[in-house]
């Protein structure tokens, strides 16, 4: 015998639209785009310290900023 769940929602929650988008589509979600380019920067190094690494990513973030 199967059960159900009866979910009951509150009155704040039912003004939300989920927007639900295809996983790895650049041409929907920009930021797929930069995490490629990370990804593209940080390949084929090996880094010893974890400092490193986020160094690195933060710099390249920082290529972004507008201030």
């Amino acid at each position: 015998m199967a059960g159900f769940i009866i979910v009951v929602f509150p009155k704040y929650l039912l003004d939300i639209l989920l927007i639900f988008q295809p996983a790895c589509c650049p041409e929907v979600n920009p930021l797929e785009r930069i995490w490629g380019q990370i990804k593209e920067e940080l390949s084929w190094t090996i880094y010893e310290i974890l400092d490193e690494l986020k160094e690195k990513v933060g710099a390249f973030i920082r290529k972004f900023s507008t201030e």
